[in-house]
């Protein structure tokens, strides 16, 4: 293909260019995801077979900046708000039954950020892909109900869906930002 034709650079646009039949299908969810390797298991989870989609490690690591990434921001508000408490009670914790030290104290902030990740962390790394896999299922079942034509359901799973990569990369910058001013 020679990249200087516009005629045949533009035909190969309209090549790729698919459009989904309103229907919850494999299709759909991959122009939702814009991932098609995200559900390997998509037909045992649409059969109802499996319950959890396999641990997802990115959403272990960065929790809410996953969430925001994935465009799933009340997920992310929540997550926040209960790593937080456990975060903070977890400092109050140790501090009050072993050390109010100085070192005790940068002891406790770790024991804080450990309780945080074994309690709400690593949970959510199993859980992640399945709520992620509910929120496709509903926002693609929300577009088949609208009754659109398919070039319209395309349009509107793929932007209900996809990523938020400039919400991802302020949520990691608000998080080192938070991380420096603590002195963790």
């Amino acid at each position: 293909m020679d990249p200087f034709n516009l005629d045949q650079s533009h035909a190969f646009q309209e090549q790729k260019q698919v459009v989904i039949e309103p229907a919850l299908s494999k299709a759909a969810f991959d122009a939702y995801t814009k991932n098609p390797s995200l559900f390997k298991s998509l037909d045992a989870l649409l059969l109802g077979k499996k319950k959890l989609a396999g641990f997802n490690l990115f959403a272990c690591i960065f929790c809410e900046g996953w969430c925001v990434y994935r465009k799933m921001y009340k997920l992310a508000a929540l997550v926040l708000i209960v790593s937080a408490i456990v975060a903070v009670s977890a400092v109050y914790i140790y501090i009050a039954f072993f050390d109010a030290s100085y070192q005790g104290k940068r002891h406790a902030i770790a024991f804080g950020y450990l309780s945080m990740l074994a309690l709400v962390h690593i949970p959510f790394g199993f859980i992640a892909n399945k709520l992620y896999f509910n929120k496709a299922k509903a926002d693609i079942q929300s577009a088949i109900d609208q009754d659109l034509s398919p070039e319209y359901f395309t349009a509107q799973i793929k932007s209900a869906g996809g990523i938020n990569v400039g919400g991802f990369i302020a949520v990691l910058g608000i998080s080192m930002l938070i991380a420096k001013l603590t002195g963790s």
